[in-house]
């Protein structure tokens, strides 16, 4: 007679929670609502290339949760849009704007991702609830736009609802003064930012 066959061991119990996120990491939404210095470990995709909020060390950083912005160290490694990254840096605030700043070991890159929709914004809108994230906003252009001397244009609009906004065009962007002409309507495209004077 044949010895008998070991029976298969039963495959492992699946679970139906899904898994969480690795502890270390926090949405992103979580940490805009710690106290400055607070050191916070978050994980994100850059919707907009390093440079487009001003100087190339900031970038925004966003997921399902929310935004903030980065201040990345000098010695960062090269980004493109669309670049998810793994911070870990202290809370601190510039002009308003909420920002993490890790030192070279608080930034790793871990791979890319689809860069998040746009979301649709009213002037009303704009502030801390949507800052850093990507968002589109249209609007008529009531004012010549202006150029600083760094390059950077400065476009005032109104929105449907006749709410005024501020659009900040980066020199990097590449825009000619002359592609926005006073009483037309546009629908730009960018993050939202914050500089209090």
């Amino acid at each position: 007679p044949r010895a008998p066959r070991p029976r298969p061991s039963p495959p492992p119990a699946l679970s139906r929670r899904p898994s969480a996120p690795p502890a270390t990491l926090a949405l992103i939404g979580l940490p805009r609502s710690r106290p400055l210095g607070t050191v916070v470990p978050v994980q994100g995709v850059l919707p907009a290339e390093p440079g487009r909020l001003g100087t190339p060390p900031l970038v925004p950083l966003q997921d399902p949760s929310g935004a903030i912005v980065v201040r990345l160290p000098d010695d960062r490694p090269a980004l493109v849009r669309g670049t998810v990254l793994e911070v870990r840096g202290r809370l601190a605030s510039a002009y308003g704007q909420l920002e993490i700043r890790p030192d070279a070991s608080g930034v790793s890159v871990t791979g890319l991702a689809l860069v998040p929709e746009p979301r649709a914004l009213a002037a009303i809108d704009l502030g801390e609830a949507v800052e850093a994230q990507l968002g589109v906003l249209e609007g008529r252009v009531t004012a010549s736009p202006s150029r600083s001397t760094s390059g950077d244009l400065t476009i005032e609009v109104e929105d449907a609802a006749g709410d005024p906004a501020r659009v900040m065009v980066d020199a990097s962007a590449g825009l000619a003064r002359e592609a926005f002409v006073r009483g037309r309507s546009y629908r730009f495209t960018g993050v939202v930012g914050q500089r209090a004077s």
